[in-house]
C-alpha cells in the first residue's frame, strides 16, 4: 500500500509485470482518496497533463533514447492533451441517462460511444450465474454425499452400540422409541451442521473483509438469508430425518427380533 510521499514509476504492463517503465518522471503520492470498497481503491489517478508529459518521447510503448525529458524539463514546458480516449461523466439528473446515451451514440461530428457501467455489470452477472448455478449443484452434490456418509456411520457404529440398545430394551423401551432416538440424533446433527456452517460463514467473511478490502478493494460484509437460503438450509434437517429412517427402521426390526426371541418359551 502507498502512503503520502511515496515515490512510485507508472509503466506499461499488466499486474506485477512491467515491460517499460517510466523511470525518468517518477511520481510522488499526494493524497489518498477514501476507501470506498470498489475497484477505484486499486488505481493511481494522475492528471491529464502528466500523462502527456510522461510520453513525450515515447512510440508504441517504448522509449526513445535522447526524446525523454527530465523532471526539470517537464517543470518548465505546459501540456495539454490534444485528446481524450476516456471519460466518466455523471448526471445530476438520472432521467436523462438514456437520452444522453443515445445522442452521444448519434453524434455526427466525433465517433463517440456512450456506456452504461451498470448495464454492463448487470450483462456480466448474467453470464456469471450460470457459474453460481454450477457452484449450488456442487453444494448440493457435496450435502448428498455428507448425508450419505451419515447414514453408513450410523450403519457401521450399530455394533458397537448394541450393548446400549440391550440396556434400554432392558428397561422397558419400545423398538419405536429406539428408532426415534436414531432419527432424532441425524437431526441434531444436521441442525448442529448448518449451525455451524452459518457461524463458520459469518466469522470468516468478518475476519477476512479487512483484509480483502486493503489489498483488492473488494467489500464483502455479513448478511442475512434471503427465503430462498433459508429454504434450502431448512431442507437439509428435513432431508436428514428421511435419511435417518434407513438406520432407525434397519434397529426397528433389530429390536422387535430381540423381544420376539426374550419372549419365546424356552
Amino acid at each position: 500500500q502507498h502512503k503520502l510521499g511515496d515515490q512510485i514509476v507508472l509503466s506499461h504492463g499488466g499486474g506485477r509485470t512491467s515491460f517499460s517503465n517510466h523511470t525518468d518522471l517518477p511520481f510522488r503520492v499526494s493524497g489518498i482518496l477514501k476507501t470506498t470498497g470498489t475497484p477505484i481503491d486499486q488505481a493511481v489517478y494522475i492528471s491529464l497533463e502528466a500523462m502527456e508529459a510522461m510520453h513525450v518521447g515515447w512510440e508504441s510503448g517504448v522509449a526513445i533514447p535522447g526524446r525523454t525529458l527530465s523532471a526539470s524539463s517537464a517543470e518548465a514546458r505546459s501540456f495539454t492533451p490534444d485528446a481524450i480516449t476516456a471519460m466518466l461523466l455523471g448526471l445530476k439528473n438520472p432521467i436523462m441517462t438514456f437520452q444522453l446515451q443515445r445522442e452521444l451514440n448519434q453524434y455526427a461530428a466525433e465517433p463517440l460511444s456512450a456506456i452504461l457501467p451498470g448495464v454492463a455489470l448487470s450483462e456480466l452477472w448474467r453470464m456469471m450465474g450460470q457459474f453460481e448455478q454450477a457452484l449450488l449443484g456442487i453444494s448440493v452434490f457435496v450435502v448428498a454425499t455428507s448425508l450419505i456418509g451419515l447414514v453408513a456411520v450410523l450403519l457401521t457404529i450399530q455394533a458397537q452400540r448394541q450393548r446400549e440398545v440391550a440396556i434400554l430394551r432392558a428397561v422397558g423401551a419400545s423398538p419405536g422409541l429406539i428408532a426415534g432416538l436414531y432419527s432424532l440424533e441425524c437431526v441434531l446433527l444436521a441442525l448442529a451442521s448448518c449451525g455451524f456452517s452459518l457461524l463458520f460463514g459469518a466469522g470468516a467473511i468478518s475476519a477476512l473483509s479487512p483484509w480483502l478490502l486493503e489489498h483488492y478493494g473488494i467489500h464483502i460484509g455479513v448478511r442475512g438469508l434471503n427465503p430462498d437460503e433459508w429454504l434450502l438450509l431448512g431442507l437439509v434437517p428435513v432431508v436428514a430425518f428421511a435419511i435417518s429412517l434407513v438406520p432407525a427402521w434397519h434397529h426397528w426390526q433389530k429390536s422387535r427380533k430381540l423381544s420376539f426371541g426374550s419372549s419365546a418359551p424356552n
